[in-house]
């Protein structure tokens, strides 16, 4: 008997070990606490019905049709697209007819250039031509990206004056949200106090991560400094009274935890991604 109980011990510790020790696959879903927000820019039409699980759903409707788009919409979903307004992409089919405008290479992104917002030639492009063609395909909004160039561009008179026209523009087709941007938002806010005009609301990335640009889908808690300033943003943006969204990478289930009890004790929406390419899963 004694020697049965010893057999058991030794089964149910083997199991308990090898059940700590094994490694969950990457490619399958965790568990998402919040189905509300779901940001889904690397995702492809295949995976229509994954998305469709999620309440607010971010694409890049460049890459579908109406009626797939439609397809999304059909549970009371609200579907924005992306819009790259201060950077542009090499594998756009607009890349030739634009580089030129380039001001500076993108680090950690090497197939986009920071782009000169300050240039008519590429606001009436982005205002007249891109986000009309994506708004045509019934999306209901824009989340706008990159409006950092103000930042990494140095600043300059032409480039807020060019970044504020075009968001104006956009704010009076259709709801907006920007991704970051804080630099350029604050300065508008010294000028303005007021974002009615621009702005609907602001996804933040990493707030309570960061990411390894050196190591793929490698990432890890923010730094304290970057959390504190970030979280404050976040709350000057809802002061304002505009949606605040989250944008987080984690593989780490304690950190989703904790990303989803920020997000609710402040009253934001967010999505926590296994991979930086923004992929369904």
């Amino acid at each position: 008997m004694k020697k049965l109980i010893n057999i058991i011990l030794i089964f149910i510790c083997s199991s308990i070990l090898f059940s700590c020790n094994k490694k969950s696959n990457d490619n399958e879903p965790f568990e998402i606490l919040d189905y509300e927000y779901g940001v889904f820019l690397g995702a492809s039409n295949d995976d229509i019905d994954y998305m469709k699980q999620f309440h607010i759903i971010v694409i890049d409707a460049q890459y579908y049709t109406n009626s797939e788009i439609e397809e999304l919409k059909g549970n009371d979903n609200i579907v924005y697209s992306y819009i790259n307004v201060g950077a542009l992409e090499d594998f756009r089919d607009y890349y030739d007819t634009y580089k030129d405008l380039k001001i500076k290479k993108y680090d950690d992104w090497p197939e986009e250039i920071w782009i000169d917002c300050g240039n008519e030639k590429w606001q009436n492009f982005i205002i007249n031509e891109l986000s009309g063609s994506i708004l045509s395909k019934g999306v209901d909004g824009l989340f706008v990206d990159n409006i950092d160039v103000y930042y990494f561009g140095d600043e300059t008179k032409e480039l807020y004056d060019g970044i504020t026209l075009i968001l104006e523009a956009l704010k009076k087709k259709t709801y907006v949200f920007i991704n970051s941007g804080d630099t350029y938002i604050y300065k508008y806010l010294e000028n303005n106090n007021n974002l009615d005009l621009i702005i609907d609301g602001v996804n933040q990335e990493t707030v309570l991560t960061r990411i390894n640009f050196n190591k793929k889908d490698t990432f890890y808690r923010s730094k304290e400094e970057d959390f504190k300033y970030f979280s404050k943003y976040c709350s000057v943006i809802k002061s304002y009274n505009k949606d605040v969204y989250l944008l987080e990478y984690s593989k780490n289930m304690d950190i989703v935890r904790d990303v989803d009890s920020f997000a609710k004790e402040k009253g934001y929406k967010y999505y926590v991604s296994k991979t930086l390419e923004l992929l369904a899963v």
